[in-house]
């Protein structure tokens, strides 16, 4: 329903480009970039040399959530559009082997959303029928209750220690799935809200405004990637599942934590059987 409102308004000219992604801005926070499908394998990141959207938000989220970890061998960082970000990282500090669970206490993508709203980037329809700022009481409200740098948000943070075959098995897994990283097969050729030229063009519109993203990254060697709410019974699906046992296993009562690492272990040994 939304794409075909958007896609209808872009068609006949009721908004201009740069409104259709203000609109997209709009129901779509933080999180979210066109993927092609496939979840089997990750994306690659998106560099700041080609493209600066959101920059600052970037680097303002790998600067709170590591507080807790600097530079851990593996990492998830996760983006939800409508709730604290988070991450999980795996660590080794000396002869021992750690997970650890990190999440903002407020959502950090006020801050970016506040100022494009401030800025005028995002406006909404007023009663008269003309666009008018989209600055209101309620968002003023909510700002005034963050710290003004939003470096100093807090953080939720817990650890557990994993023995080293758990430690060597998690790397396997992250460098089996990062090595694997890949562009879609058919990449988007034209701007969504125009019509493609021929055949071979895709000019398709991908909305997802609700869900998370999900960044992974390792060092030694150093790979990254992407994917946005990936169906459960995939590769990427079992690798968010698996990071996401160990952040359980980081907050579960003693009784639960050998649970929670069995089925850890479990997906990881999933994953890395169906990519041979």
């Amino acid at each position: 329903m939304l794409e075909t409102m958007l896609k209808a308004l872009a068609q006949n000219g009721s908004i201009s480009g740069v409104a259709f992604l203000a609109l997209l801005l709009l129901v779509a926070p933080a999180s979210t970039r066109a993927a092609d499908g496939d979840d089997d394998h990750l994306l690659p990141g998106h560099s700041v040399l080609h493209d600066d959207y959101n920059v600052d938000y970037d680097w303002t989220v790998r600067q709170v959530l590591s507080k807790s970890v600097d530079s851990p061998q593996l990492l998830m960082l996760s983006i939800p559009s409508f709730e604290p970000e988070y991450s999980v990282a795996v660590t080794q500090v000396g002869n021992s082997y750690f997970v650890t669970f990190s999440r903002a206490r407020l959502h950090l993508w006020l801050y970016q959303w506040y100022e494009h709203v401030a800025s005028g980037g995002v406006r909404k329809l007023g009663p008269d029928g003309k666009w008018v700022t989209a600055m209101d009481e309620k968002l003023e409200a909510r700002m005034a209750a963050y710290p003004e740098d939003p470096l100093d948000v807090e953080l939720e943070v817990h650890d557990a220690e994993i023995d080293l075959d758990t430690y060597n098995l998690l790397q396997r897994t992250w460098a089996q799935m990062l090595v694997r990283t890949r562009f879609p097969a058919l990449p988007q050729t034209c701007a969504p809200w125009e019509e493609p030229q021929d055949e071979q063009e895709v000019c398709e519109l991908v909305v997802k405004s609700d869900g998370v993203t999900h960044h992974f990254s390792m060092r030694n060697p150093d790979m990254s990637g992407w994917v946005w709410s990936p169906e459960e019974n995939t590769s990427t699906g079992r690798l968010v599942t698996l990071a996401q046992e160990l952040a359980r296993m980081t907050t579960a009562e003693e009784r639960d934590v050998r649970r929670h690492l069995r089925k850890a272990r479990r997906l990881a040994n999933r994953i890395l059987a169906d990519l041979d």
